[in-house]
């Protein structure tokens, strides 16, 4: 058939039966994808691994010095009670690289990265896909080192991260009892502490912002979110490592600044340690007081009443609702409504706290005088009317 085909073309003489082999043959190409293949039970996947034992390039510390006890036992002050025991030889980092930024089921998590403190150093390990068929394989080795770790820390990790490595895991039918582990293990997302402790102070809460105003690190052509999934789509697409190179460093650094941040968090959440800025010193009161710990959260907002009149005045009212727990004396609700009278003058609501006393210990003249006083700052206060009416007919003969 290929010599009729030939002849049709013009094409003379006998063609040959079989291909002779290329007396030049190409170079082999050198393999250039990162790491290597790591053999599991569901096949391979492909595995970077690196270890660090000083803390660069966000601190000049070595790795020991992160994260020690007297920094990690301040994980009890956070609202979930479980983090009570929370320590970095059995806490997970992790980080995902993804093909979207949706939660969908169409969103992979093709890059994994996993850090954690073993002996005196940083264990960092990637998990790759060089193609789909692996994800199995990735998603079993996750689950392994997800066994040996009690808690989990991420940033966003709850929204995100949590949710399309779940999503993965049902899909391929991973999702059981003990596959369950990450859903249900104590979670020490870093973002959410972050917006609680730094709330007000920050342009915003991008892990980058943070590490530059917290841990003063800047990153240095560091790649863009928004172009992760194209450059990995051009590794699996040809196989050369250059295309992932960055989308591995900018996983790495992400993986990395976890511990420093947590260390960096943790360390300011001290009861024992009160912070310059009166803005901290107001959203440790706040998380102090969310956790159920009223002794720091309420010396902690008395400190804090240095802030703008708004800011304190919220603080204040939720100084005297802790006030109310512990059963402190009406002098003390008294004296902290008096020294924001005299702080803000301009202000209404300490008058109108102190008539609130003041009607409740009976003292009716005092009450009407102090409402009248908040009137002349908010005459258009309605409540304040009503109040100043009811307190007319009671001192009324």
């Amino acid at each position: 058939m290929l010599r009729r085909f030939a002849r049709g073309f013009g094409i003379e003489g006998e063609l040959p039966d079989e291909v002779q082999p290329d007396p030049h043959p190409e170079a082999v190409v050198e393999d250039t994808r990162p790491g290597s293949l790591l053999d599991t039970g569901h096949g391979p996947v492909r595995q970077v691994v690196e270890r660090r034992n000083t803390g660069y390039p966000y601190s000049p510390c070595p790795i020991e010095e992160l994260l020690r006890s007297h920094v990690t036992d301040n994980a009890r002050y956070l609202q979930d009670h479980r983090l009570a025991g929370f320590n970095r030889e059995e806490a997970l980092f992790l980080d995902t690289e993804t093909t979207g930024l949706s939660h969908g089921a169409g969103t992979v998590a093709f890059l994994v990265g996993l850090g954690w403190f073993e002996d005196q150093e940083f264990v960092m390990e990637q998990l790759l896909l060089d193609d789909f068929d692996q994800e199995q394989a990735q998603l079993a080795t996750l689950l392994e080192r997800l066994e040996d770790k009690q808690y989990l820390v991420t940033y966003n990790g709850k929204s995100f991260d949590r949710s399309v490595l779940e999503n993965r895991l049902v899909i391929h039918r991973f999702m059981t009892e003990r596959e369950a582990h990450l859903r249900l293990m104590p979670h020490l997302d870093l973002l959410h502490v972050g917006r609680r402790v730094y709330r007000g102070l920050l342009e915003n809460h991008r892990l980058p912002t943070l590490e530059r105003e917290l841990l003063d690190y800047l990153r240095i052509d560091d790649i863009s979110g928004e172009m992760v999934p194209q450059h990995y789509f051009q590794y699996m697409l040809s196989g050369e490592g250059r295309h992932i190179d960055s989308v591995l460093k900018h996983n790495f650094d992400d993986v990395l600044s976890l511990a420093h941040l947590a260390d960096h968090l943790l360390t300011i959440i001290d009861p024992a340690r009160l912070p310059g800025d009166p803005t901290i010193a107001g959203n440790l009161g706040k998380l102090f007081a969310a956790s159920d710990h009223l002794s720091p959260a309420i010396q902690f907002l008395e400190h804090a009443l240095a802030t703008p009149p708004g800011e304190a005045i919220k603080l204040a009212r939720l100084l005297a609702r802790l006030y109310r727990k512990e059963q402190r004396p009406p002098a003390d609700h008294e004296e902290l409504w008096s020294n924001l009278r005299t702080a803000f003058p301009e202000d209404p609501a300490p008058l109108i706290e102190l008539a609130k006393l003041a009607e409740r210990k009976k003292e009716l003249v005092h009450a009407l005088e102090l409402t009248e006083a908040a009137l002349a700052l908010d005459p258009d206060n309605e409540k304040l009317w009503h109040r100043r009416t009811r307190l007319i007919k009671r001192t009324t003969p």
